[in-house]
């Protein structure tokens, strides 16, 4: 959901392509790289999956992204990698692979994201952490939307997002964050 929000925020500015559903593979993107983005996309948001190792860096190198986004790392994960140590190594690809002038996002609310992003402290890269207890005021759920005060420093912003359910905030905030 995080690239769903992502891409619909952007596209209010920059003509976006995104993966579509749940392409989320190296060959999956590939092809869609192939047959579907143009010269004309100005942003190309990518969901990136693995279920080993070496995965999402292969896709980072198809891609080539600017920005990464870690929105959590779960017990959900432990079947395919084994264990939590090697989730995050499998995820941090995504961080490595990014330019020196990128930029790593990573949801503060979960405690292996933010061990995560001490990792980037060392390569120098721009590193957001977005925490929905910290970073949001005053949620407001209405039958057709949800309403909140987004914080960041000295500044703050109603947002207003045609949303069922608190729980959608955490993924709004990453893209918002972008």
């Amino acid at each position: 959901s995080t690239k769903e929000f992502l891409a619909t925020i952007l596209s209010e500015k920059y003509k976006v392509a995104k993966t579509p559903e749940v392409t989320n593979t190296d060959i999956g993107i590939a092809k869609y790289v192939l047959k579907e983005l143009k010269s004309y996309h100005e942003i190309f948001v990518v969901e990136m999956g693995a279920y080993k190792r070496g995965e999402i860096k292969a896709i980072c190198d198809i891609v080539k992204p600017k920005i990464g986004i870690i929105t959590g790392i779960n017990q959900q994960h432990l079947e395919l990698f084994g264990s939590i140590g090697n989730t995050q190594k499998a995820k941090f690809e995504l961080i490595e692979s990014l330019p020196k002038d990128g930029i790593a996002i990573f949801n503060g609310s979960n405690k292996y994201c933010l061990e995560m992003a001490k990792w980037t402290n060392t390569r120098g890269l721009k590193i957001f952490t977005f925490e929905t207890a910290a970073d949001i005021k005053n949620i407001r759920v209405f039958p057709d939307r949800i309403e909140f005060i987004w914080i960041d420093k000295n500044k703050s912003c109603l947002l207003k997002i045609n949303l069922l359910g608190k729980q959608a905030i955490e993924n709004v905030l990453a893209a918002v964050y972008v």
